[in-house]
């Protein structure tokens, strides 16, 4: 899979998880769009600052397998932009030094070409 394709699977596992902790807080809890999206923010983010409510316990069950995926997509998630960016600058980094050095490369060629000839004009090599 390459980095451009793990970048979009990122994006979208961070939507699709978005998208299910204000989903699953509404449903779960009953709680509004605004509260839900404060709580699944605070959850992603594992700034846990302050519950909205007391959670019933299948809000609980549903808040521990929430923070599992939601670290695991977020590491994710880091570590895939870290390798967009690495990658991207050593690949970078690489044609441009490429782009650098391919003048010189062929003027070096040009060069190994004309000296073997000017040899070549002096030496009296047999004909077949």
């Amino acid at each position: 899979m390459t980095v451009h394709n793990r970048f979009a699977l990122s994006l979208v596992l961070l939507i699709v998880l978005l998208a299910g902790g204000i989903v699953g807080f509404s449903v779960i809890e009953g709680w509004a769009i605004d509260e839900s999206i404060y709580m699944t923010l605070i959850t992603v983010t594992t700034v846990g600052f302050q519950e909205v409510r007391p959670l019933s316990q299948a809000g609980r069950y549903f808040m521990i397998v929430f923070l599992v995926f939601s670290v695991a997509t977020v590491g994710y998630a880091l570590s895939t932009v870290a390798a967009y960016i690495f990658e991207g600058q050593i690949i970078s980094s690489m044609r441009r030094r490429c782009r650098r050095y391919q003048p010189l490369h062929a003027h070096r060629y040009a060069q190994c070409i004309d000296t073997h000839a000017r040899r070549a004009r002096h030496v009296d090599c047999p004909r077949q």
